[in-house]
């Protein structure tokens, strides 16, 4: 029991140090480089994400569709699905949580532009599937938000991470691999946690 705590301490320690990094990451001058949450172009890989705006009332139906405006007129439409259920917001996890054992896979195999690319694909689906969670729970279950807010927050720093590795921002090979491991790994132990908290509470 003592040596479980222990691990459990030090990958809280781990969780905490990544999510320290977060202040600088948000230096990235928005003018040279934004992306939509959502976008799954590769030069989105790394770069500051927009976040999802809240879907008014009523707008209604199952998804939402982002536009870049003006701004950057050539880029699509981002369209992205909302879940409907808490069953289906907890699926959405799961299978988040199954991308990111490929993202390792790929990382490990030195592939970071496909990790980077499929980074992207989860990002979204964290976002949304988390802000169901939290509406249904927030009254019911403490520290549901932070939960949620914390998963995002650590795979926006391995998009980030990967972004820099691409461009040989964090050293050589073996080094950005570590470096992004290290990054999975919690983003792992932190969706982990909001899967078992959501489906603990879905299971009553």
């Amino acid at each position: 029991m003592v040596g479980a705590f222990s691990r459990q301490d030090t990958t809280r320690r781990q969780v905490l140090s990544v999510l320290s990094t977060i202040p600088s990451l948000l230096l990235i001058d928005k003018a040279d480089a934004t992306c939509l949450t959502g976008d799954e172009a590769s030069d989105c890989i790394g770069v500051y994400k927009e976040s999802i705006l809240p879907q008014s009332s009523k707008d209604g139906g199952d998804t939402i569709t982002q536009s870049y405006g003006t701004f950057r007129p050539e880029r699509p439409l981002v369209v992205l699905t909302n879940p409907q259920s808490l069953d289906e917001a907890v699926g959405m996890l799961q299978d988040q949580r199954l991308a990111i054992d490929d993202i390792e896979r790929m990382i490990t195999a030195g592939d970071m532009e496909n990790a980077g690319m499929r980074v992207l694909r989860v990002l979204p689906r964290l976002t949304l599937a988390g802000r169901f969670i939290v509406t249904a729970m927030q009254n019911t279950v403490p520290q549901i938000q932070q939960m949620s807010d914390e998963v995002t927050a650590l795979a926006l720093v391995a998009d980030n991470h990967i972004g820099k590795a691409l461009h040989g921002k964090l050293g050589s090979t073996t080094v950005a691999q570590l470096t992004l491991l290290s990054d999975i790994k919690v983003v792992k132990v932190s969706l982990n946690n909001f899967i078992e908290r959501a489906t603990s509470f879905d299971s009553r």
